[in-house]
């Protein structure tokens, strides 16, 4: 056994850590963001979605598990196909009584009237926020030339 290459395996997991997802390529990335709304791309580019927060005045629960917890389940107001369930538990009685967020998931769904979905096609990679991004941009910038904006913004730097 040297040192190297072949060291002992401990106890805390090391060889039941996954592989790493690979990247998408950059004509994947580009054949995801042609197909995308502009909901999907806006989380996509920020890398995050967003869940409205419980509301001071109003929380609706609609389900509850065989465990008596209560389900909530939030879409995401930007792409609508991401939805967060949240299960709530009840604490104390009377006017004690309390709700406390136990834990969350995060789903994806497909929209029912278009088909569309968030997650790319399996096989393809994961996308960073970065990738998108820049898949957006140079889609904006088609059929322009960089060399004659790159001139334009030097020549009006100059005074």
């Amino acid at each position: 056994m040297t040192a190297l290459t072949e060291r002992p395996l401990s106890i805390q997991g090391e060889r039941h850590q996954r592989e790493p997802v690979p990247l998408a390529t950059d004509g994947d990335v580009d054949a995801y963001v042609d197909g995308a709304s502009d909901g999907v791309l806006a989380c996509r580019a920020r890398g995050r979605h967003l869940f409205a927060p419980p509301d001071r005045t109003r929380l609706v629960f609609d389900d509850i598990t065989d465990d008596d917890l209560l389900v909530r389940h939030v879409q995401c107001q930007s792409c609508g196909l991401a939805w967060f369930r949240e299960l709530w538990d009840t604490v104390g009685r009377g006017r004690n009584q309390r709700v406390e967020f136990i834990d969350g998931r995060l789903e994806y769904r497909p929209d029912p009237r278009t088909g569309e979905r968030y997650q790319s096609p399996p096989g393809r990679g994961r996308m960073t926020p970065r990738q998108v991004r820049g898949s957006m941009a140079t889609a904006a910038l088609a059929g322009q030339s960089i060399a004659r904006i790159k001139a334009q913004l030097r020549a009006a730097r100059q005074p």
